[in-house]
C-alpha cells in the first residue's frame, strides 16, 4: 500500500527502500561500498558480497546472451 512505502528507509545511491536501518546499512555496505572482499562482475559494474551472488548474476548474463 502507499502508506507502507512512506515508512521505508531509502538508499541514497539507488533509491531502494528498506524497513529496517540495519538492512539499509547492509545493502549500502555490500552493494555500493567498494571493498577488496567484494566480488565484481567482469561484464558490468555490479559488485557482490558473496561469490554465490556473483555466480547467480553471471547465470543471468549467460541467459540473456542465449536469447
Amino acid at each position: 500500500t502507499p502508506d507502507s512505502f512512506s515508512q521505508l528507509l531509502t538508499c541514497p545511491y539507488c533509491s531502494r527502500g528498506y524497513k529496517r536501518y540495519t538492512s539499509l546499512k547492509e545493502h549500502i555496505k555490500y552493494r555500493h561500498e567498494k571493498s577488496e572482499d567484494n566480488f565484481s562482475c567482469s561484464l558490468c559494474s555490479y559488485t557482490f558480497a558473496y561469490r554465490t551472488q556473483l555466480d547467480r548474476h553471471m547465470t543471468a548474463h549467460k541467459a540473456g546472451r542465449e536469447q
